[in-house]
């Protein structure tokens, strides 16, 4: 029974991680695919059979590192650097995108966050999917789309991994696009290899901000251009055990309402349902102005009463949010610790 509890403690940490990528990931206004002779899309993740290879991987080309990943791809004509906006290349002409996501979880759990209802929880539209190994690793391809900024995307997803490792390439263009451009995008996410003898990706070289670890919370796990920070060292057979994480938003956008964007925002948090508001607050922090939101609610799977934090600061073109999770019984101490975190950060400059 304690090694059943354990796996499915494991399993929910893995869903997070794999639904704060979606998370991130729906903030860039750019993703997309052309329907192929892809299978119609399941409920279920399709299983993964070794010989579901990738077809049309082009050997003959030079890959293209991504710095700060593990991952090598053929990058198409015109994409670029990021600016530091997300991990990934981008097509500064038509907006285009590859974004690249490594998550230190098993590809059989991962997977589960990407059926049509989870996605569909995002606000993504699940076209189809089939499986596909890449090197041998289990992995699955699928296509979708996403209606975002009043305009539609389609999507191209390519993720794979093993028992220790989760990598996803996401490509993301407009509907509309020229059928050359999102053929171009399409081969590019298919070609992603996984390349072991690249450096392990730093936690903060490239990030657009600093921000110090406390005593109790240490940076744990980076996740494209956010950091994730929990107890070190951590016990991970604990439940509720408290986590933050800070991360930028990819896309520049107009904010009018910014304290109702950040209620908004706070409801959101899926993890924390039947929540009620415990304090608004206007703060500045580093010469950024927002507010900090604490709400009361329980946990999504057992009802254990829970404590979400949230503060969101506004720039020139993008906002940062902060939020921290941990048990009621906890929040004398973590409160605190989430406020010292988001207290210490320091943005640099916008471009």
């Amino acid at each position: 029974m304690a090694g059943k509890q354990y796996q499915e403690k494991s399993h929910t940490r893995c869903i997070l991680l794999a639904t704060l990528f979606l998370c991130i990931s729906n903030q860039n206004p750019a993703f997309s695919n052309s329907p192929t002779t892809a299978s119609p899309a399941s409920a279920s993740p399709p299983s993964v059979s070794p010989t579901d290879t990738n077809p049309t991987k082009d050997t003959s080309a030079t890959p293209t590192p991504i710095p700060g990943t593990h991952v090598q791809l053929i990058a198409p004509a015109g994409y670029g650097p990021t600016g530091g906006r997300f991990t990934g290349l981008i097509n500064k002409k038509n907006g285009a995108s590859i974004m690249i996501t490594e998550l230190p979880a098993p590809f059989s759990q991962t997977q589960a966050g990407f059926t049509k209802e989870k996605l569909a929880e995002r606000k993504l539209d699940l076209l189809s999917s089939k499986p596909m190994s890449v090197q041998g690793m289990m992995g699955l391809y699928a296509e979708l789309e996403q209606a975002a900024y009043e305009t539609n995307f389609q999507k191209y997803l390519l993720h794979f991994g093993n028992e220790t490792i989760s990598i996803s390439v996401l490509g993301t263009i407009e509907k509309l696009a020229n059928d050359k451009d999102k053929e171009a995008l399409k081969a590019a996410v298919l070609s992603a290899t996984y390349n072991k003898k690249a450096s392990a990706p730093s936690l903060v070289d490239g990030l657009p901000f600093t921000i110090s670890d406390t005593t109790k919370l240490k940076r744990w796990h980076r996740l494209q251009n956010s950091l994730i920070f929990r107890e070190q060292p951590f016990d991970e057979k604990a439940i509720h055990r408290p986590v933050y994480v800070v991360a930028p938003s990819i896309a520049s956008l107009d904010i009018s309402d910014k304290k109702a964007y950040a209620e908004n925002r706070v409801s959101q948090t899926v993890h924390v349902i039947n929540q009620k508001s415990e304090s608004t607050k206007p703060v500045e922090i580093a010469g950024l102005k927002g507010y900090e939101i604490v709400v009361t609610g329980q946990d999504h799977k057992d009802q254990s009463p829970m404590m979400l934090y949230q503060t969101m600061l506004f720039g020139k073109k993008i906002y940062y949010i902060f939020q921290g999770i941990c048990s009621e019984k906890d929040r004398a101490v973590y409160l605190n610790e989430f406020r010292m975190l988001t207290e210490s950060f320091k943005p640099k400059p916008e471009d």
